[in-house]
Protein backbone atom coordinates (compact mmCIF):
# COMPACT_ATOMS: atom_id res chain seq x y z
CA UNK A 1 0.00 0.00 0.00
CA UNK A 2 1.60 3.45 -0.78
CA UNK A 3 1.15 6.86 1.52
CA UNK A 4 -2.68 7.94 1.65
CA UNK A 5 -3.36 12.07 1.26
CA UNK A 6 -5.23 12.27 4.52
CA UNK A 7 -7.57 15.30 4.67
CA UNK A 8 -8.66 17.23 8.76
CA UNK A 9 -11.76 16.97 10.04
CA UNK A 10 -13.30 20.48 10.51
CA UNK A 11 -15.08 21.53 13.46
CA UNK A 12 -16.32 17.77 13.93
CA UNK A 13 -18.52 17.52 11.13
CA UNK A 14 -17.40 14.32 9.92
CA UNK A 15 -15.96 15.71 6.64
CA UNK A 16 -12.33 14.06 7.44
CA UNK A 17 -11.13 11.74 4.43
CA UNK A 18 -8.18 9.00 3.85
CA UNK A 19 -7.94 8.75 -0.59
CA UNK A 20 -5.09 8.10 -3.35
CA UNK A 21 -4.11 4.79 -1.54
CA UNK A 22 -1.84 2.45 -4.41
CA UNK A 23 -2.51 -1.11 -3.94
CA UNK A 24 -0.59 -3.47 -5.50
CA UNK A 25 -1.52 -7.41 -5.78
CA UNK A 26 -3.51 -9.75 -8.06
CA UNK A 27 -7.16 -8.03 -8.40
CA UNK A 28 -9.70 -8.07 -7.73
CA UNK A 29 -9.21 -6.58 -4.18
CA UNK A 30 -11.14 -6.31 -0.99
CA UNK A 31 -10.73 -2.78 0.91
CA UNK A 32 -11.63 -2.95 5.29
CA UNK A 33 -11.09 -0.01 7.07
CA UNK A 34 -10.72 0.07 11.35
CA UNK A 35 -11.10 2.34 13.81
CA UNK A 36 -8.06 1.96 15.75
CA UNK A 37 -10.19 0.48 18.31
CA UNK A 38 -11.04 -2.27 15.98
CA UNK A 39 -14.59 -0.90 14.77
CA UNK A 40 -15.59 -1.93 11.30
CA UNK A 41 -15.35 1.75 9.62
CA UNK A 42 -16.06 1.04 5.98
CA UNK A 43 -15.23 -1.80 2.85
CA UNK A 44 -14.04 0.98 0.27
CA UNK A 45 -10.75 1.76 -1.16
CA UNK A 46 -11.23 5.64 0.07
CA UNK A 47 -12.33 6.92 3.60
CA UNK A 48 -14.65 9.47 3.56
CA UNK A 49 -16.87 11.34 5.94
CA UNK A 50 -15.10 10.79 8.67
CA UNK A 51 -14.45 12.35 12.00
CA UNK A 52 -10.84 12.71 13.92
CA UNK A 53 -9.17 9.18 14.63
CA UNK A 54 -6.95 6.89 14.39
CA UNK A 55 -7.72 4.56 11.40
CA UNK A 56 -6.19 1.41 9.96
CA UNK A 57 -7.25 -0.33 6.40
CA UNK A 58 -6.75 -4.39 5.80
CA UNK A 59 -6.53 -4.65 2.19
CA UNK A 60 -6.64 -8.69 0.63
CA UNK A 61 -6.61 -9.94 -2.81
CA UNK A 62 -8.10 -12.26 -4.80
CA UNK A 63 -5.51 -14.76 -3.66
CA UNK A 64 -6.16 -14.35 -0.40
CA UNK A 65 -3.15 -12.95 0.65
CA UNK A 66 -3.58 -9.54 3.12
CA UNK A 67 -1.73 -6.68 4.38
CA UNK A 68 -2.19 -4.72 7.36
CA UNK A 69 -1.71 -0.90 6.69
CA UNK A 70 0.14 1.69 9.17
CA UNK A 71 -2.87 3.52 11.68
CA UNK A 72 -3.45 6.76 9.74
CA UNK A 73 -4.43 9.81 12.38
CA UNK A 74 -6.85 12.27 11.00
CA UNK A 75 -6.72 15.41 13.00
CA UNK A 76 -9.56 17.99 13.89
CA UNK A 77 -9.15 21.87 12.56
CA UNK A 78 -11.01 24.02 14.34
CA UNK A 79 -10.07 27.24 12.81
CA UNK A 80 -10.39 31.34 14.46
CA UNK A 81 -13.36 33.11 13.28
CA UNK A 82 -12.38 36.62 13.98
CA UNK A 83 -15.26 39.00 15.39
CA UNK A 84 -16.12 42.61 13.11
CA UNK A 85 -14.28 45.32 14.52
CA UNK A 86 -16.55 48.43 14.75
CA UNK A 87 -15.50 52.31 15.35
CA UNK A 88 -17.61 53.15 19.17
CA UNK A 89 -21.01 55.00 18.16
CA UNK A 90 -23.53 56.43 20.48
CA UNK A 91 -27.42 56.10 19.61
CA UNK A 92 -29.72 59.09 21.17
CA UNK A 93 -33.05 57.58 22.19
CA UNK A 94 -35.44 57.70 19.74
CA UNK A 95 -32.47 57.80 16.65
CA UNK A 96 -31.66 55.24 14.80
CA UNK A 97 -28.00 53.87 13.50
CA UNK A 98 -26.20 51.55 11.46
CA UNK A 99 -22.83 49.60 12.57
CA UNK A 100 -20.75 49.62 9.48
CA UNK A 101 -17.63 46.90 10.15
CA UNK A 102 -14.16 47.94 9.35
CA UNK A 103 -12.80 45.25 8.36
CA UNK A 104 -15.41 43.89 5.73
CA UNK A 105 -15.69 39.92 5.13
CA UNK A 106 -18.59 38.02 4.11
CA UNK A 107 -20.25 35.86 6.84
CA UNK A 108 -23.22 35.46 8.89
CA UNK A 109 -26.02 37.74 9.98
CA UNK A 110 -27.61 37.42 13.57
CA UNK A 111 -30.46 39.68 15.61
CA UNK A 112 -28.78 41.39 18.71
CA UNK A 113 -30.81 43.07 20.87
CA UNK A 114 -29.74 44.73 24.76
CA UNK A 115 -31.57 43.67 27.73
CA UNK A 116 -32.31 47.62 28.87
CA UNK A 117 -31.68 46.63 32.59
CA UNK A 118 -28.59 44.79 32.38
CA UNK A 119 -27.44 45.65 28.57
CA UNK A 120 -26.68 42.49 27.97
CA UNK A 121 -27.27 40.49 24.30
CA UNK A 122 -30.12 38.53 24.11
CA UNK A 123 -30.36 35.19 22.37
CA UNK A 124 -32.52 34.97 19.22
CA UNK A 125 -35.03 32.52 21.02
CA UNK A 126 -35.09 34.86 23.68
CA UNK A 127 -35.74 37.41 20.89
CA UNK A 128 -38.28 35.78 19.76
CA UNK A 129 -39.87 35.08 22.54
CA UNK A 130 -40.42 38.71 24.02
CA UNK A 131 -39.61 41.12 21.83
CA UNK A 132 -42.25 42.28 19.15
CA UNK A 133 -41.20 42.23 15.83
CA UNK A 134 -41.30 45.79 15.07
CA UNK A 135 -38.71 46.43 17.77
CA UNK A 136 -36.21 44.40 16.54
CA UNK A 137 -33.01 45.66 14.91
CA UNK A 138 -31.11 43.71 12.01
CA UNK A 139 -27.13 43.72 12.40
CA UNK A 140 -25.42 42.44 9.87
CA UNK A 141 -22.15 40.80 11.03
CA UNK A 142 -19.16 40.00 8.81
CA UNK A 143 -16.99 36.99 10.10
Amino acid sequence: MSTALITADTCSQDIGSITGITVTGTPSFTFTWYQASGGTVATTKDLSSIGAGSYYLVVADQNNCSTTGQSVNVDNLTPQMNAPVYDDIVVLKGHSAALTPKAWMKGLTTFMRRTPVTGRPLSSQMQKAILPPRRWRRIPLYM
